[in-house]
């Protein structure tokens, strides 16, 4: 705007026949020069965070002096007016040698620029990403817009005789600051309609209702009258201008700071809160006062080694995990020495003009995020988990004051979310302790009455041998055949007993060599009643495909039988209202090195965006009254401890489901066990 006034006064000046009325108009055009310098330091000073209150004070106390002076003593400031190039009337300081001109130009456009100059430099040496660019775009702007005025003077002070054809360069200047401005975002749009609105007003005011009131209503030969009003106007106008600039950019960033302030003490408050979601709420319900668009936070999960998402508003993105290998994850970790939030603005900027790889790999993941801004959450150079901040009502800047508040949330977050999991574990330990104990004490209360059991069905069984008593041949095999499975079912329980007893001591549940028939056969013994009853009512189909010669692995039996019958009855339920029901086990030897265990189904089918996330605690594929999303993770924890690996396929819901175990070979000695060779035996199936 102040670059207007000049190339309005000056093009005024340059096109009126009279000398008078020339001279007038370079007073004008001198209400710019003046100030022009003053402002551009004021712009400087806060961009670089400068506080300069009373050196800015001193400097407009110049300027209200110097244009005192430009309007009511011409003769001590411009001195007078030469016609040159045959075309027009130019300043002409030679005539008079005013000193006060000379020291204006040499203290404003000489010493002041250079210390702004200076400033931006500083700046720049010191600053990296989107600012470094923004700063190169104000240096090129300031040296191409002020070299305009200092070759526009060369004539004035009689340096040279070369036509002003540098007044172009003036108008170059906004138009560099105005494309950094949209493009890099060097100042918020929002200030910058104010002011320019502002100033527009105010100038409008002062140069226009004393030009319309000389030209319109006195006449051209009465131009003192709006000259005096134009001074008067000029010297309030700066006051006007800068008092309806501060109350324009207070109402503007006054819900701006209302909101630093609410998260500053939020900030504040969350090492107080103990409970995670209170947590993630307190921080959430702040976090939308800033009138985001969506908000997302992840958290670490030490089962799925991933980060996954534990709340959300209005979340535009379907990724409910990302893992430990992200590259976004991968740079948030790298980074987790600087709490400073990510920015998409910066990532695209370091990307495009940088050429940083790291960054054009997480441009694509931050699109599918929707996120403009990430905050990271450390706690002792660990990340701990994100949020995912998308876009501003309007379009608004997440401005550099705003930026450093949210890192303090991510830091002060990122502490309370540790000292959660710390508390949560050593409660959870407490809590461990006490269950091991009980458990222990169940498990002998238990193992007594199942020990007499034992004891008294031997007994039964001995004392019906006694050749003396007499029974019918099918009553006694019937018998026989009840006698075993009240064994076998007290052998089970017995085995569960240790595995509880085990479990409380600390101990690893003991494994041996064995074949994965004898799994199997345990696995079908436990489980035939249960598939019986689905086959009467249900017709579902069940096959089992073994292969033959299969080699040991080193496992726990009641264990891997655990494995099997869970997934038959996830089948089971899966397949229950398919109009096709069928069941497959299949087993066989993949390579040297590992045996593969596959149990597929035609029921409902898994989501693909939750297939790796079905082994986590409390997550089920079966509604919430039905499932406690126990099961596979009970199962992972037991494949784990087996040294094995599993995973679940399936091409969507409706399309059935495999679930997938892999078990190491056992390569030991056997003699080590004493384990006896069983005989060999042919491929088994079953329909």
């Amino acid at each position: 705007m102040s670059v207007a006034i000049w190339g309005f006064g000056s093009f005024k000046a340059t096109t009126v026949s009279s000398k008078e009325m020339s001279f007038m108009w370079w007073q004008v055009a001198n209400i710019s020069s003046i100030f022009t310098p003053i402002i551009f330091y004021q712009f400087v000073a806060a961009y670089v965070n400068k506080n300069s209150r009373v050196f800015l004070f001193f400097l407009y106390f110049i300027g209200f002096f110097l244009l005192w002076i430009n309007f009511f003593r011409r003769d001590l400031f411009i001195g007078d007016i030469t016609f040159m190039f045959d075309q027009f009337y130019y300043i002409d300081w030679t005539i008079r040698k005013n000193l006060i001109y000379l020291f204006s130009y040499i203290g404003l456009y000489g010493a002041l620029l250079l210390f702004s100059s200076f400033l931006v430099i500083e700046k720049f040496r010191t600053s990296k990403g989107i600012v470094r660019n923004q700063l190169k775009y104000l240096l090129f702007a300031m040296a191409i817009g002020w070299l305009g005025p200092h070759l526009i003077w060369l004539p004035a002070f009689g340096l040279s005789k070369i036509y002003p054809f540098s007044n172009i360069l003036m108008g170059i200047y906004p138009v560099i600051i105005g494309y950094a401005i949209v493009q890099y975002r060097l100042l918020d749009i929002n200030v910058v309609i104010a002011r320019t609105t502002i100033f527009a007003i105010v100038y409008l005011l002062v140069l226009g209702i004393p030009v319309w009131l000389g030209f319109r209503l006195l006449g051209e030969g009465l131009w003192l009258l709006p000259v005096v009003v134009m001074g008067a106007f000029a010297s309030v106008g700066p006051f006007i201008f800068f008092f309806f600039q501060r109350r324009a950019e207070e109402l503007i960033q006054r819900e701006e700071h209302t909101m630093l302030d609410i998260l500053k003490k939020a900030s504040r408050e969350i090492l107080h809160i103990k409970d995670l979601q209170h947590l993630i709420q307190s921080i959430n319900d702040n976090l939308q006062k800033l009138f985001i668009d969506h908000i997302v936070f992840y958290l670490w999960d030490v089962d799925s080694r991933s980060f996954i998402v534990k709340e959300s508003i209005q979340n535009k993105s379907s990724f409910s995990t990302l893992a430990d290998n992200d590259p976004l994850v991968v740079q948030l970790k790298n980074n987790s020495g600087n709490s400073r939030p990510l920015n998409f603005d910066e990532v695209q900027f370091e990307a495009r003009e940088n050429k940083k790889l790291v960054f054009q790999k997480i441009i694509p993941r931050m699109e599918q995020l929707a996120a403009q801004v990430i905050i990271p959450m450390v706690a002792e150079g660990v990340l701990v988990g994100f949020i995912v901040l998308g876009r501003r009502r309007g379009n608004r800047l997440y401005s550099e004051a705003l930026m450093e508040v949210l890192a303090s949330v991510g830091t002060l977050a990122g502490g309370a979310v540790a000292d959660y999991f710390y508390w949560g574990r050593m409660a959870l330990e407490e809590r461990r302790t006490s269950l091991d104990h009980i458990a222990d004490s169940i498990a002998h209360e238990i193992d007594n009455p199942v020990t007499v059991i034992q004891m008294q069905s031997g007994g039964i069984e001995e004392y019906l041998k006694d050749p003396r008593l007499s029974m019918p041949e099918d009553l006694r095999k019937r018998f026989d055949r009840a006698m075993g499975h009240i064994k076998e079912a007290c052998g089970r329980i017995s085995a569960q007993i240790a595995k509880v007893k085990a479990h409380a001591k600390g101990t690893d549940v003991p494994k041996m060599p064995l074949k994965i028939s004898e799994v199997e056969d345990g696995f079908w013994k436990l489980m035939e009643p249960v598939f019986q009853k689905y086959n009467a009512i249900q017709g579902v189909e069940f096959t089992k495909e073994i292969e033959s010669d299969l080699p040991y692995i080193l496992g726990n039996k009641i264990e891997l039988e655990q494995v099997l019958a869970n997934f038959l009855n996830n089948s089971l339920h899966a397949v229950k209202n398919s109009q096709v029901k069928k069941i497959k086990l299949r087993v066989y030897r993949k390579n040297d090195d590992w045996i593969r265990c596959e149990f597929s189904d035609t029921g409902y089918g898994i989501r693909q965006d939750i297939i790796k996330d079905i082994w986590l605690a409390h997550m089920t594929t079966k509604g919430s009254v039905e499932g406690s999303g126990l099961g596979l993770f009970i199962i992972r924890k037991i494949i784990e401890s087996h040294q094995g690996r599993a995973w679940a396929e399936s091409e969507g819901e409706g399309k059935g489901a495999t679930m997938i175990v892999e078990f190491p070979v056992f390569k030991g000695n056997l003699n080590d066990y004493a384990v006896k060779e069983e005989p060999r035996k042919g491929p088994k199936s079953l329909i």
